[in-house]
């Protein structure tokens, strides 16, 4: 599963990561890491707390539930963001404000595919294995 969580944020990415001049390119296996961990934990957070609804309404939600200023707007997102933005400030030195611009670029447009492959099952399997 986290390779899969993983994979999606190194997709997603590309601009906010893979081709920011704010992170050096050796670093963005890690900042993908710090990202992929961040997601985790916001949502094993809430599901240790007692979230399994607010998680399930946010991942199974209606067709606007996945919009970026809906997300934007979301306590779970909003933890998440915050959480990467930590990563990216203590973990890479990146400036406050660059590394939030980072986080809030990013982290909706994951969530965003979670709720999509959520929603559509036959996109939690973008590789089946070939089957003899």
């Amino acid at each position: 599963m986290l390779e899969n969580l993983f994979n999606l944020i190194k997709e997603q990415g590309v601009s906010d990561i893979i081709n920011n001049p704010v992170i050096p390119n050796e670093q963005n296996d890690a900042v993908i890491g710090d990202a992929t961990q961040s997601v985790a934990e916001g949502f094993q957070g809430v599901l240790a707390g007692g979230g399994l609804q607010n998680v399930l309404s946010l991942l199974g939600g209606n067709q606007n539930a996945g919009s970026v200023s809906n997300l934007l707007n979301n306590p779970i997102v909003s933890n998440i963001i915050s959480n990467f933005t930590n990563k990216l400030t203590s973990n890479h030195g990146i400036a406050g404000d660059q590394a939030g611009g980072i986080a809030k670029n990013l982290i909706p447009g994951v969530i965003s595919s979670l709720i999509s492959k959520t929603n559509n099952p036959c996109l939690l399997y973008t590789s089946p294995s070939p089957r003899d």
